[in-house]
Formats: C-alpha cells, structure tokens, sequence
C-alpha cells in the first residue's frame, strides 16, 4: 500500500504568509552592495558593543533570514558561528534569549545542513545548560527563595526557555542522531515540568504565560515522545491533567493530545480494544479542536493584517491576531498529520496485512480491494468496524475535505486522504458495500482533476498523495470507475514524463515517491480500459505495457521502488486471460522480453543493502522469484 509514514517526513509546516524573495535580493548585481552596507554592517554589531545594540542587530537578522537570497549571504559571512562564540556567553540573557530565536529560525529555514553544522558545534550541550539555568530560576521562584519576576522579566524567561525549546524541537526532527542526543538529555524535560509546575503553583503567574511557550513546551514532549518509551517514561509528572485543560493555547492542547497518542501507539497492543477505544478519543477530541478553529477566512485576513516587515515582536492587536493565527494554522496543520498517523496506524481484526495471490503457481503480490467514503452516519452499523474506523469515515473525512480548501492545510490535507483512503482498503466488514463504491466514484471525480493543479503548482506532495488516493480508488472499483477514459491514462504517462524530468526542482526522492504511485496507477487503469476490448483500450495496454518494460529493460537507472512497482503492474495486467493478452502479451512477444529481464531484476534486488533496507531488499527479493514464477506461468501457455 502508499500510506504516508510521518516520521518519514521531517519537513518544516508551512508559513501561510510566508514572503517570497525580494527582486532586490534576486538582483545578482546588487548582492555585493548588499553585503557592504547592510549585512557587515549588521554582523560587526554582533561582535561587541552594548546589548541594546546587539538585540537591534539580532532583530533585523533575523528578519533578514526570512529571505532566501539574504539568509545564504549571512550564512556565508559564518553567521552561525558569530552566534555561538559571541552571543551564546554573552552576559545579556535579552541577547542570549533572542540568539537561541535567530538560531531556531535558520533551522526552521535550511533543515538538515544546518541543524548538523550547529550539532558538531555543541550546541545541545550549550543550550542544555542554559535550560538548567532556566529549571533553577524557576524551581527558586517556586520555593519563594526569589521573588516572582515583574512585568517583562517574567516575559522573558518564559520567550528564553521557548527559544531554546523550539531550537531543540526543530533540530530534532532533522536526524535520528540529533533526535537521540537531545531526546536523552534530562534538561528539556526538566524544563518541561518546571514551567508547569510554575503555572500552577503560582497562581498570579498563571494568567502571564505566553502562550508561545506552552505551545513550545507540549511540542517538545509530544516531538521527543515518538516511537521512543526511554523518554516519554522520564516525564516527571501526569500529562493527562491536561488532556481536558481548555486554558491552554489551541497549539498546546494539539500536542497535549499527540503526546498521548505517541505513548498510547507505544504501549497499548495492536488490534486491541484498548488501542482502539483511545486512538478513537483522541482522533474525536482533535476533530472537535479543529473544527472549532476552522474560520479559515477570518484567520487569512489575521495573518495578512500582521506586519509585512518581518517583524518578530507584536507591536499592536494586529500583530498578536497575527502570531495566534499562525499558532492555530500550525496546529490545525499537526491535526492533519495526527489523522494521517492514525490512518496508517489503525488495525483490526479481519485486516489482511498481505494480498491474497493471483494463482496458486504463482506467489504474486497484487494491491488489495480499496474502498473509501464518508457521508452516511451508518454506514458501518452491523459490522465489525472498530470505534477508530467510524470516525475516520464519518467525521474525519468530512474534516479533512474542508482542509483541502484552504492553501496552507492542502499538502497535509491529501497526505491524510490519501492514507484514509488505503485504510479502507482493508475494511472487509464495508469494503464492497454500495455506499463505499458510490463514495469511491465521487472521490475519483473531485481529486482527479487536481492533478493538472498541483503539477502545475510544483506542489509535489500533494500531488503525490492525490496520485496514491486514486490508486486506491482505481483498485476498489477495478473496470467501474464511470468516468473512466484513455485520455486519463494518457493524461498520466504524460505527466509522468513531465515530473520524472524536472529534476532541477524536485529532488529523487520526491520523483521517485510519486513516479511509484503514478506507474501502479496507469497500470491499473490500463488493466480496467483494457477490459472492455475495445481497439482503443488495448492499445492502451500495449502503449502502458511498453512503458513498463522500457522501466525494467533501463535497469539500473531506474530506481529500485518504481522498478519493482512496474514488475507488480505486469503481473496485474497479465497475470489472467483478458481480451488484450493475446493481442499484446503474446503477438508483441512480451515473454521473450521478459526472459532477459529477469538477471537483471535479480541484480537490483542483491545490490539492495539488507541492513540499510530490509524491508526493500524482502520486496525485490519476493520480486524476483515472482518473475521467475510469472515467465514459466506465461511459458505454459496461461
């Protein structure tokens, strides 16, 4: 199946208001004079000088680095290591608070690279012992051993323990080892649990807490907590007090209930009624949060009031619109990925994790019956469908249909879909009932026009994903889709050729995800028209067929997992009589073709590393014997 893991992606949420590059910093032939007036100007400050001066400095910097052009220039002049030898010691918490801030932004900004550079300069351990600092001061308010800070003291602590919180957050998601490192020092957690030990043992303050940093503080734990029991088992206090505390920021509450999800996945048992009653409560509680937050309209005209300058700090009512809208926009972001997660996660009995054979002579893998819809409350009454399953189908769906309807949730949106919709692949219970192939009808009619869409948007996620969710489609109604066309399929292979080009903007992996997809699709639908007999569909097989042989006869150019994808289309096509074997399989000669793929199909499959992929290595594996299988299966005359 095409599910969307989501740790696999460790891609930043999107900025709704995000800038685009000034043609200023666009211009080659201003960039020198840009360096000589306006960055070296900027990053001398940083170097000496009052502190008054270094946070104006750090201020527009890090406006600065919202701009591509701009950010590579800074990084170039070594801003990052300016950062941490000059502005990390310095005796100013305002300039260390608002260093961690600038730091934070440039791993939200470039991801990987930096996020390593900063992790070879030690600054985990750096900003772990700044966070012991942070647990002190606060444990010594606690204690009434120092007084509560007044006005924007208070403010402070909590935007320094935020910074580095988020830094570290961010930084997390970008490598297993950086992940690990942070994830096992105690100081993050500690931090964690100071801060809200604070806000409730000090009433006054209560009320004072930015909402920022509780945000930062949830999403610290609900980031480190995934698929890792040695951390989630330090959190020194119960997590689910605040499970039901509407007090928190919409952001908070999110991770509050991700959090729970990460230890529920953990430690429940898969299939258990257990797993299923809590992935149901959580799955519905984030539903009502974000409904509850969908006035997509009234949040755009909040983000679009705010400062168009790059401004970090909230000046006016419409500024801090701003910034809560982009908090909420984020979260209703992490709700999506939470229904993705739960989409790929939930199992019950009767689900077939592997598809049933073709042949008993041939062990070929074929993509399991599809089914997806939503609409009709009880539609699963009188089955053995789990609490989880009728929400997705029921509420979750109608959810992330509204998703789709607003820009910044789209990408998000069809990952979701997508994954629902391979979900209801197993559903044996309702997988053939009318209600999910009329429903299944409808979602090939409303996504498949959003391909042109998205290519053209250079959207290559959500493209992806609406690829994946009409694969399902295509398998649940086989040779039914109403809609169905040559022109469909014709519309794919050209598209293919299009995407699997642009390699100048999208990068292999991002090709080869979709270029998957996009081969079982056409290939499904080439097995679908070409039942018909008509002239035109075999033609199709035929022109689908070639293609798929061009894959493997390309071999080793062709990457390993479109590869085997094509090798599985074949079998699908051909492995049963229809009207166009005769006429293409065996009058094109398509069995003396295959014969010297297969040393080559072998090949691929033993230079696959079985450590480093193992799971790809068993498929080619698999992959390769099926072939063998299939070409003597095809030899004897079937």
């Amino acid at each position: 199946m095409a599910k969307i893991k989501r740790k696999a992606k460790h891609t930043k949420r999107d900025n709704p208001i995000a800038r685009k590059a000034s043609q200023a910093a666009k211009d080659d032939r201003k960039d020198e004079n840009t360096r000589t007036n306006k960055i070296l100007p900027l990053l001398e400050k940083l170097n000496g000088g009052k502190a008054a001066d270094k946070c104006t400095a750090i201020g527009m910097i890090t406006a600065m680095v919202e701009d591509p052009k701009l950010r590579q220039m800074l990084l170039k002049e070594s801003l990052i290591q300016t950062v941490i030898d000059k502005l990390l010691p310095d005796e100013s918490e305002e300039v260390v608070m608002e260093s961690y801030g600038l730091l934070r932004n440039l791993v939200v900004e470039e991801g990987y690279d930096v996020a390593v550079f900063m992790f070879r300069k030690n600054v985990i351990k750096i900003a772990s012992d700044s966070l012991e600092k942070i647990v002190t001061t606060c444990h010594n308010i606690g204690s009434g051993s120092q007084q509560i800070p007044k006005g924007d003291q208070f403010t402070l602590l909590c935007e320094f323990a935020e910074n580095i919180l988020s830094l570290l957050t961010n930084m997390g998601v970008t490598s297993d080892d950086i992940f690990d490192a942070i994830s096992a020092s105690p100081a993050g957690v500690q931090t964690v649990a100071a801060l809200l030990e604070l806000r409730k043992s000090k009433a006054e303050l209560n009320p004072k807490f930015p909402p920022a940093v509780l945000s930062a503080a949830f999403e610290y734990l609900y980031t480190f907590s995934e698929s890792n029991p040695s951390f989630y088992k330090t959190i020194p206090f119960d997590y689910k007090i605040y499970l039901e505390d509407t007090t928190l920021p919409i952001a908070a509450q999110v991770f509050v209930w991700g959090l729970h999800y990460n230890i529920c996945v953990e430690s429940q048992g898969v299939g258990s009624k257990a797993r299923d009653a809590s992935l149901s409560e959580i799955l519905s509680r984030l539903l009502i949060i974000f409904n509850s937050n969908s006035a997509f309209a009234d949040l755009q005209a909040k983000l679009e009031a705010g400062s168009k300058d790059g401004t970090v700090v909230a000046t006016d009512k419409k500024d801090m619109d701003a910034i809560e809208a982009r908090s909420i926009v984020n979260a209703l972001q992490v709700i999506l990925e939470l229904i993705t997660d739960i989409a790929e996660q939930v199992t019950w009995a009767g689900m077939s994790e592997e598809p049933e054979d073709v042949d008993e002579e041939m062990e070929v893998d074929i993509p399991q019956d599809i089914d997806f819809g939503h609409g009709d409350k009880n539609g699963a009454e009188g089955t053995a469908a789990t609490s989880t399953i009728n929400v997705l189908l029921n509420e979750a769906s109608a959810v992330i249909e509204k998703a789709l309807t607003y820009a910044p949730l789209e990408s998000r949106a069809m990952a979701a879909l997508n994954n629902l919709a391979w979900t209801m692949a197993s559903h044996e219970p309702t997988k053939n009932s009318d209600q999910w192939q009329g429903a299944a009808q409808q979602l090939w009619n409303n996504v498949f026009p959003m391909l042109e869409k998205f290519e053209g948007e250079l959207a290559i996620d959500s493209l992806t994903s609406a690829v994946g969710v009409l694969w399902a489609v295509a398998a649940a109604l086989d040779s039914k889709i109403d809609s169905l066309s040559v022109a469909q399929s014709d519309f794919i292979l050209a598209q293919i050729e299009r995407v699997t080009k642009a390699t100048e903007t999208l990068t292999a992996d991002e090709i080869a995800d979709y270029h998957q997809r996009a081969v079982a699709l056409v290939g499904l639908l080439a097995m679908a028209t070409g039942k018909t007999g008509s002239q035109e569909s075999i033609a199709l097989v035929e022109k689908v067929a070639e293609y798929l042989l061009q894959l493997l006869e390309a071999l080793p150019q062709t990457q390993n997992q479109v590869a085997l994808q094509a090798v599985d289309k074949i079998f699908d096509i051909f492995g049963d009589k229809y009207p166009y074997d005769e006429p293409v399989f065996v009058n094109k000669g398509y069995l003396q073709r295959l014969e010297p793929l297969l040393p080559k199909v072998r090949h691929m499959a033993k230079k696959i590393n079985k450590k480093q992929n193992p799971s790809l290595r068993e498929d080619a594996d698999a992959a390769s014997q099926n072939l063998m299988r299939f070409i003597k299966y095809k030899a004897d005359g079937n």
